[in-house]
């Protein structure tokens, strides 16, 4: 049935061969045919012919939504996920309320899975291979580095066992790169965690909530170690790093932004002796996104981190006090582009 009917759309669209189809009734006859040559090459499982056809119509009409949405089936038949999740957006944008429906939403669902498996996977597979080239000397010529109890840091004081990736940086960057990590595991969450989305990505986020989740960052990153602890004057500053979060905590942050202002980003970096935005986070959580589980320790501190919110300062005693917890609240709500979404 679907292979009839796919010669007679053939044979329709040949009729066309001749004609250029750009404008008026004409464009708009091609471009449904094209849809529906689409749809009927989803049915029999050629995707590449089906993502061909919608191409060809979106060429003639972007707004075609039905074209898009069997645009992305197409790509997910062929394992193009990635730009699949592009066509998701344009498809959001241009047609809303087909992106409220349980059809899409199960496609978005697939891609986004999608996605964070090949993530997973891609990433697991390079670091086994790092691994094995690390025990084995893999003709590298070096060993795998140490992860020291602590680092000594200029002027005195010690690194946390996992703070090193503050060794080299000025004390304003150590408080940028603290606040990128936070900023790329809510993207990282949003796209790889099963779409959890909080912090400046929750949908409904206010300057506050934005301070609560990044309090339960805070709180876990003390008690995982992650924080440099300096015994003399000059070293990490909580108010100071509170600061630096006003600028920045409320924007999406991404791999290519990481990348610009860092000049790199690879979850692997730490053991070749580098440091990671995404392998910081993990240590502050306790696993990746792709885990798309809280710890017990992440549950607990978000529920201190709410505790504040409700009037207990106490909590945020150690991580610079309520004054420069208040001041930050105030900063991120008077950001006109907070929330983010």
């Amino acid at each position: 049935e679907f292979r009839a009917a796919r010669r007679h759309y053939d044979g329709a669209l040949t009729i066309f061969a001749t004609r250029s189809g750009k404008t008026g009734k004409q464009r708009d006859e091609k471009g449904k045919l094209l849809s529906n040559l689409a749809e009927v090459c989803l049915r029999l499982d050629d995707y590449t012919a089906a993502e061909a056809a919608t191409a060809s119509a979106l060429s003639l009409d972007g707004a075609n939504a039905k074209a898009r949405f069997r645009r992305i089936k197409a790509l997910i038949g062929i394992d193009s996920l990635t730009k699949a999740l592009e066509e998701i957006s344009v498809l959001e944008a241009i047609a809303p309320k087909i992106a409220k429906t349980e059809p899409f939403k199960a496609v978005v669902k697939v891609v986004k899975s999608g996605i964070m498996n090949s993530h997973k996977k891609a990433e697991s597979a390079v670091g086994d291979g790092l691994r094995r080239a690390f025990t084995s000397g893999g003709g590298l010529g070096f060993s795998p580095p140490k992860v020291p109890e602590s680092v000594s840091l200029p002027g005195g004081g010690v690194l946390e066992h996992n703070a090193g990736w503050a060794d080299g940086l000025s004390q304003q960057d150590q408080y940028e790169w603290f606040c990128n990590c936070y900023m790329m595991r809510c993207d990282d969450d949003y796209l790889y965690g099963g779409c959890y989305l909080h912090g400046p990505y929750d949908g409904e986020a206010t300057g506050r909530s934005i301070a609560v989740d990044f309090l339960a960052f805070c709180l876990l990153a003390v008690r995982n170690g992650v924080i440099p602890l300096v015994a003399k004057e000059g070293g990490w500053s909580w108010s100071e790093c509170l600061l630096v979060a006003g600028r920045f905590v409320c924007y999406a942050f991404e791999k290519s932004d990481a990348q610009e202002r860092w000049g790199s980003e690879n979850v692997f970096a730490p053991m070749m002796g580098g440091r990671s935005l995404r392998h910081t986070a993990q240590l502050v959580y306790g696993n990746s996104a792709e885990e798309q589980e809280a710890s017990d320790d992440a549950q607990n501190a978000q529920a201190e981190a709410q505790a504040w919110a409700e009037g207990r300062k106490s909590i945020v005693a150690r991580v610079g006090g309520a004054t420069a917890w208040d001041e930050l609240v105030k900063t991120l709500a008077e950001k006109k582009e907070c929330p983010l979404f």
